[in-house]
């Protein structure tokens, strides 16, 4: 049974590596551990801008997924990511960003909602290398369930948001 939960969960792994919306920002999910004996799986969630041209200051985020409730049930946040807290870009307080605490606001039977508030500051400026956002992690009820994972694209009810700080006009 463990070999069959391992293969579904690799191949899991391999179908939602990166996800794009609108040519701005990719979205990617990584499994980052999946003990056996607890049936606890935990997933990183990463953003980056999809090309140089389409760097931005990152501001609030919601970030959506669909899951196979029959498989899992209960998801909670592990670890909160680089877009936590207080962030200085330049190492001073001339550029800095403050980002509330992650939440799961929102998340229904078969749906979670990653929550990420700008709470103040001109936002964390986002380029083509990853940026981790947060660790989730999954209670796995029925191993022998595929997990299903998928992400909310722009033409799916709700969507993904990510949302760019507008500079101010000077």
């Amino acid at each position: 049974m463990k070999r069959v939960f391992i293969l579904l969960l690799l191949m899991f792994c391999w179908s939602i590596s990166s996800f794009s919306q609108n040519g701005q920002y990719d979205v990617r999910l990584n499994l980052k551990n999946y003990d056996c004996t607890s049936q606890e799986l935990q997933i990183d969630i990463d953003v980056r801008a999809s090309s140089v041209e389409n760097r931005f200051r990152i501001a609030e985020q919601n970030y959506r997924f669909t899951f196979n409730d029959n498989a899992i049930d209960s998801i909670w946040i592990v670890a909160e990511g680089t877009l936590s807290g207080f962030i200085s870009d330049t190492g001073g307080a001339a550029d800095f960003s403050l980002y509330s605490t992650h939440n799961l606001t929102g998340s229904l039977a078969g749906k979670i909602s990653y929550n990420i508030v700008l709470s103040g500051g001109d936002g964390l400026l986002i380029e083509t290398e990853w940026v981790h956002v947060g660790t989730m992690g999954f209670h796995v009820a029925n191993p022998n369930a595929l997990l299903d994972f998928g992400w909310n694209m722009q033409a799916d009810f709700p969507s993904t948001f990510i949302s760019e700080v507008t500079p101010s006009a000077s």
